[in-house]
C-alpha cells in the first residue's frame, strides 16, 4: 500500500534539487544535505535550522553505512537509497553520493 499524503516519502513529487556528495571531498555529508535543502527552500544553508536536521534523520550513521569502507577495506558495492521527510520536502540520499530534494506536487494542479 502506497501512501499519497504530503509529508511522506511516497507522495507525488515535483521539482528537485540535486547535489553530489564526495566522501573524499572537503564538505561533509550533512553540509551537502543542508545545502540542497537550502537551495530547494530558496534560503542560505545557515537558515536551514528548524527543525535541526539531526532531529529528523541521523545523517552521520547513514554516512558511515553508505560511504565508509567495509571490514575488508573495500567500498560498499550496492547502490542503496534512503528517503526521509524534512518539512514539506522529501530528501533522497543514494549510496553513490547523489542527493535529491523534492517538493511534493500540488494534487489540485492535476
Amino acid at each position: 500500500m502506497t501512501e499519497e499524503a504530503a509529508g511522506t516519502p511516497n507522495a507525488t513529487r515535483s521539482g528537485s534539487v540535486q547535489r553530489q556528495y564526495d566522501p573524499d571531498g572537503s564538505d561533509g555529508l550533512t553540509a551537502v544535505v543542508v545545502s540542497a535543502i537550502a537551495e530547494a527552500e530558496g534560503v542560505r544553508p545557515m537558515d536551514v535550522h528548524s527543525p535541526p536536521l539531526y532531529e529528523r534523520f541521523d545523517v552521520t550513521s547513514l554516512g558511515e553505512a553508505f560511504f565508509e569502507p567495509t571490514a575488508d577495506d573495500t567500498a560498499p558495492g550496492n547502490t542503496n537509497t534512503v528517503e526521509f521527510a524534512y518539512n514539506e520536502y522529501f530528501v533522497q540520499i543514494r549510496s553513490d553520493g547523489t542527493i535529491q530534494v523534492f517538493q511534493p506536487s500540488d494534487p489540485s494542479a492535476d
